[in-house]
């Protein structure tokens, strides 16, 4: 079936070229699913346009049956103001991490096209006493990490609980949400 964060990613990427306005938030609430090969139709409606942001709705369907509704806002006011007040963990770098494999261990996929690395907290005792985990995660090809590519990277983090419990394990999102201050490389 298809991979939630890809239904938010489509949803994201068609709201954000129809209004031509990048992403703040979105929220997917997920369905059904959409197996293979069917096709997702995704309508997209934009009920409130404002100065600097827009309302906006998609339902994503396969003929009548929902499949995905996402309501999001987009724009950007200007604001010099930029500020990070959580301190990420000291953890090894991608290329020295663990390559994570699909907790279903398929062979096709979504999956296969993103390289997925578990890192090492640096503070085991750390590790240990809050279940914390980090996820290093990025596109095999030469994609750009946008909000459709944060969306479904975002979506990944049901597999980083299993991995913070030590179990091969996953799960599905029956809603998601996504808020982007700025993208930066």
């Amino acid at each position: 079936f298809m991979f939630g964060g890809v239904g938010l990613g489509s949803a994201v990427a068609a709201m954000e070229r129809t209004t031509g306005r990048p992403l703040v938030w979105a929220t997917a609430h997920y369905l059904n699913f959409a197996r293979p090969p069917s096709v997702v139709d995704l309508d997209v409606w934009t009920p409130v346009e404002g100065n600097h942001i827009t309302q906006a709705r998609v339902v994503s369907h396969v003929g009548d049956k929902e499949i995905i509704t996402v309501n999001a806002a987009l724009g950007q006011r200007p604001m010099e103001l930029s500020q990070q007040w959580v301190k990420a963990p000291d953890v090894t770098a991608p290329d020295d991490s663990d390559v994570q494999s699909h907790w279903r261990g398929s062979e096709e996929g979504v999956h296969t096209r993103t390289d997925v690395r578990i890192p090492a907290l640096k503070d085991k005792a750390e590790a240990a006493e809050t279940g914390r985990r980090v996820i290093w995660i990025r596109p095999r090809e030469d994609f750009p990490i946008d909000a459709p590519m944060l969306a479904i990277m975002a979506d990944y983090v049901p597999s980083g609980v299993g991995a913070a419990l030590g179990k091969n394990a996953g799960g599905n999102s029956p809603d998601n949400t996504l808020r982007i201050r700025r993208i930066v490389p």
